[in-house]
């Protein structure tokens, strides 16, 4: 699959967006006690709405802990079962806490998310960097780390070819 930047940065720049939008008006909502999952849902929310300023990734889907696919020579939906063998030969389930997609194909994967509400395991870190060079053919994966009351968040991504975080100051109140 050929990655085109252009869509690689309108990818970024949505997911910028949304994030700004997710704690300027839900910080008090991921401050909270709650499930990670509830503040998955609100960042696919914003995602949803944002990439319709955006032409290359308007017409895909965003999904919250999407786990199925089609298979396209008998046009059937089955679980999701493509798995990774970590450097301890344990077996890794791929499934994204968000993604940004075309339904039931694998051939229009845009964007793989993990997200925590403190800090992504060495599991989450080795999806991220090994779902690019799967047939899942996505353009872009990367991890979020909501990091509730604190005035930051960090984001897991390739930058020049290295993985590395980079760290966000939230919006202030």
């Amino acid at each position: 699959m050929t990655i085109d930047k252009a869509e690689i940065s309108q990818l970024r720049e949505c997911l910028s967006l949304s994030l700004k939008d997710l704690f300027e008006y839900e910080n008090d909502f991921v401050n909270k006690s709650i499930k990670e999952e509830s503040i998955n849902h609100r960042l696919a929310v914003y995602i949803d709405c944002h990439k319709m300023r955006f032409s290359m990734i308007k017409n895909y889907e965003v999904d919250v802990e999407y786990d199925k696919m089609a298979d396209n020579t008998e046009d059937e939906i089955s679980d999701l079962k493509k798995k990774f063998i970590d450097q301890n030969g344990n077996e890794i389930t791929i499934r994204p806490d968000i993604i940004i997609h075309k339904r039931f194909t694998n051939q229009f994967n845009r964007l793989y998310i993990e997200c925590k509400k403190c800090y992504l395991s060495k599991n989450d870190r080795f999806k991220i960097k090994n779902v690019l060079q799967s047939n899942l053919n996505y353009s872009l994966s990367l991890g979020i780390e909501y990091h509730p009351n604190k005035n930051y968040y960090r984001v897991y991504e390739k930058i020049d070819n290295n993985w590395e975080y980079t760290k966000h100051k939230k919006p202030d109140k």
